[in-house]
This record gives C-alpha cells, sequence and structure tokens, in this order.
C-alpha cells in the first residue's frame, strides 16, 4: 500500500502557511477535472472508484488548506504537534468569567452588554488568528496549538451570543 501524499503535495504547494488562495483555487480545479468520475464514467470499476476516492481526498484536502485555521491544525499535525486537551488554566478562568457575565446580560436583556463582550472576544479572535501565521512562520508549533485551543473558546462564547441573537431576531 503506497503512502497517502499530504495535502500540500496534492496541489503541488510547499508545506506553509503561506498560500495564495487564488493559485490553490486554479490548482483544485485543474486536479478536479481531471480525476472527476464523469470524466471516467465508462472506464473499468477500478479506475471509477480510484478516480472517485482522489476526488474525495482533493475535496478535503481543498477545504482544508484554504481555511487558515484549518490549515494551521494540519501544519500541526504533519509536524507531529497535538493540540493540547485542556486549555490553560488562565483562558478557562477568563471564558469563565465572559460565560458569567453574558448570562448576566442575556438574563437582563441587555443587548449592549452582549455586544460589547461580542465584540471583545472578536478583538481576541482576531489577535490570536493574525499571531497563528508568524508563529508558522518561526517554527513554534506549540504557540499555535495555544492560539488554536484558545480560538476554539472564542468560537464556542461567540456561538452563544449569534444563538442569543438569533433568537432575539425570531421573537
Amino acid at each position: 500500500m503506497t503512502a497517502r501524499p499530504n495535502y500540500f503535495e496534492l496541489f503541488g504547494l510547499a508545506p506553509n502557511d503561506g498560500i495564495d488562495l487564488l493559485d490553490l483555487e486554479a490548482r483544485y480545479r485543474e486536479r478536479s477535472r481531471i480525476c472527476h468520475p464523469d470524466r471516467h464514467a465508462r472506464a473499468d470499476e477500478a479506475t471509477r472508484v480510484k478516480n472517485a476516492l482522489a476526488t474525495s481526498e482533493l475535496n478535503q484536502a481543498y477545504r482544508v488548506l484554504r481555511d487558515p485555521i484549518r490549515r494551521a491544525e494540519y501544519l500541526l499535525q504533519l509536524g507531529g504537534v497535538a493540540l493540547p486537551e485542556k486549555a490553560p488554566p488562565a483562558l478557562l478562568m477568563e471564558m469563565m468569567e465572559q460565560r458569567e457575565a453574558l448570562s448576566e446580560a442575556r438574563a437582563e436583556q441587555d443587548e449592549q452588554r452582549i455586544c460589547v463582550l461580542g465584540a471583545e472576544i472578536r478583538g481576541r479572535r482576531a489577535s490570536a488568528v493574525a499571531a497563528i501565521a508568524p508563529a508558522l512562520d518561526r517554527g513554534e508549533l506549540s504557540a499555535v496549538a495555544e492560539k488554536l485551543v484558545e480560538l476554539r473558546y472564542y468560537g464556542r462564547f461567540l456561538e452563544e451570543i449569534e444563538a442569543y441573537e438569533e433568537a432575539m431576531e425570531s421573537t
């Protein structure tokens, strides 16, 4: 059994965070045309299966590489670095405090406070995202892993705010 090429190799790219998304899309379209199952509809079953699997893998690789967060996670995986299971205690405490403040603001239907909390976390999320590429460039994979963990917590918090906003719009 042959080893599967990594996602960067599928597109002929160097494994790093500096991807030109327009170039990635062009490479994706080119490779998709080559292995798309419709091009091989009259081929034998083994060829059809092989091309269907190649298309599936290509689609997955494209989804990962075009998303900066998923791409960073994949680069960590290639580097043999696992994301920590637990967040640092300081982040956990901070997020508990933020969630408490959000809960109070929701109970009071204080939309201005909810908006401020959301803006604060969006700013922190943007800072964490901005810190990923330079850390990857410096080879600081553990720092990237920490930022990705932060992003998970920020994402969950913002999902709560969005759910509240949707609920308020539907009432």
